[in-house]
């Protein structure tokens, strides 16, 4: 497996992740969200292919879909110029069907997504997710639906966290 990295960044304010901090110390000096070229990201992928031929390639960046019009076109150009099975990181929130589609059809085997907590109260007030319930078992149904697997990141233990908010998190 070659791992990639299309774009750097994550607008959101998830009180655990270090992309807060990050955004804080570079506010006013750039962009938050930097996006590689597709060209660019095709061209590098290309040469992963071609000199190491992985059997599985991994779009490390924090969120690969934030930008549905880039995020299209390359899953487009990857379908037809690289077409190597691939795992990549997403947000619930942000997996519409057209995305979950586009995906599939390209190759994403696996896609990774944060709960990080069963509890509504844990997940937006502790940690500041801003996912709703609903938007989590959406997201599970568009995955499943286009055949990909997923791998769901949770926490436990967390402040504030009770026995039972814990085990709603398992369930």
């Amino acid at each position: 497996r070659r791992s990639i990295l299309a774009g750097r960044g994550c607008p959101f304010i998830c009180q655990y992740c270090f992309n807060v901090r990050f955004n804080e110390m570079y506010q006013g000096k750039g962009k938050v969200i930097r996006k590689r070229d597709v060209e660019n990201v095709i061209d590098e992928l290309k040469s992963i292919k071609k000199n190491y031929h992985p059997k599985r390639i991994h779009f490390i960046d924090d969120v690969l879909i934030l930008n549905p019009q880039w995020t299209l076109e390359l899953l487009a150009r990857y379908k037809t110029e690289i077409g190597i099975p691939f795992l990549c990181n997403v947000r619930a929130d942000l997996l519409t069907e057209p995305i979950a589609k586009a995906l599939s059809d390209a190759g994403c085997v696996t896609v990774v997504y944060a709960a990080e907590s069963g509890n509504d109260y844990i997940r937006n007030t502790v940690l500041k997710r801003h996912v709703t319930d609903e938007q989590l078992f959406k997201a599970e149904a568009l995955i499943k639906k286009y055949g990909m697997s997923s791998y769901v990141q949770n926490m436990m233990g967390l402040p504030d966290e009770t026995l039972k908010m814990a085990f709603e998190t398992m369930h």
